[in-house]
């Protein structure tokens, strides 16, 4: 049988639409994919079995060199271990990973941290194509809480972050833009094994 012959064309197994009141292209039709798909392996023994064996197989024995495992990467004393564990756990279940690094003021790395993939959005594209921030809520579906108030998913409640870039030219820029090194949020790597500025599906 031919490809062409065949009838039924395939569907994408999520929709992306852009919400404007957000500024961001959401993740799915009611853009919580990620979250949903969390839940759907949680509630099975026989998902989360594969997907924890698939992280571990990820994460193998870790870094080779001792000292550089336990180098603490942030003020929240994580090591890279403990960084890279986290980013296997992502990339077994959602297909992506989110690192988090801040500079000072000579435009060097001081600290990095992961953030959650299903916290993740991307922003438009603007019309070269190219996405310059990533925006993270810590839950997109509005449930969590801070000091008994529900966190809704407000623009004011989103961090808009710059996407990795350290070449020294635009991180100056990116601060002169923030207002100064005080309110600079820092950047963000985002990586999707679904390729360039596209939303991973799980395996």
């Amino acid at each position: 049988m031919r490809v062409r012959d065949l009838k039924k064309k395939s569907s994408n197994r999520i929709d992306t639409s852009y919400l404007q009141n957000l500024g961001i292209q959401a993740y799915g039709q009611d853009n919580l994919y990620p979250q949903t798909l969390k839940n759907i392996i949680a509630a099975s023994s026989t998902a989360s079995e594969c997907s924890d064996r698939f992280a571990d197989f990820i994460e193998g024995n870790g870094f080779r060199e001792v000292a550089f495992s336990k180098y603490v990467v942030n003020r929240k004393g994580d090591t890279l271990d403990d960084v890279h564990m986290l980013l296997c756990k992502d990339m077994s279940e959602l297909n992506g990973i989110a690192i988090h690094v801040n500079y000072n003021v000579f435009c060097e790395i001081v600290e990095m941290q992961h953030v959650p993939f299903e916290n993740c959005r991307l922003t438009e594209e603007d019309e070269n194509g190219y996405v310059a921030k990533i925006a993270v809520h810590p839950d997109w579906s509005g449930k969590k809480t801070r000091k008994g108030k529900a966190l809704q998913v407000k623009k004011e409640n989103i961090d808009y972050i710059d996407v990795f870039n350290p070449q020294k030219d635009v991180i100056l820029a990116q601060i002169e833009a923030a207002g100064g090194i005080e309110y600079y949020k820092g950047q963000i790597l985002w990586v999707s094994m679904a390729g360039k500025n596209t939303y991973p599906v799980g395996k």
